[in-house]
């Protein structure tokens, strides 16, 4: 079983589309660990795919604590969750907007 985050973005709908016994996440809007932990046990998921994220350079600089949270918090909640419970995490990261700054 797969576990996918962000399944109504591009990425994640396409990997819905394309990869067989998936699972879409709940929201992880207002998650703590322990909620994600709860998520990650009840999906009985061998894998979680992580491709939630906000993206858009204009709201991160609108809101720069929701960024955060969705853009470093959320992902170290599903490190820490699938590293407990002995899961695979791949987390998706959109580099085509950085990639000025990169070179």
């Amino acid at each position: 079983m797969i576990l996918i985050t962000g399944a109504n973005g591009f990425v994640g709908h396409k990997l819905m589309e394309l990869c067989e016994d998936t699972v879409a996440s709940p929201s992880l809007r207002n998650v703590t660990q322990e909620i994600v932990n709860r998520m990650i046990e009840e999906s009985n998921a061998d894998v979680v795919v992580h491709t939630a994220a906000i993206s858009d350079i204009g709201a991160c600089e609108a809101d720069p604590e929701a960024s955060y949270f969705a853009n470093v918090q959320i992902p170290m909640y599903l490190a820490n969750a699938c590293k407990k419970s002995d899961r695979k995490l791949i987390c998706f990261r959109n580099l085509a907007r950085e990639s000025s700054a990169i070179q």
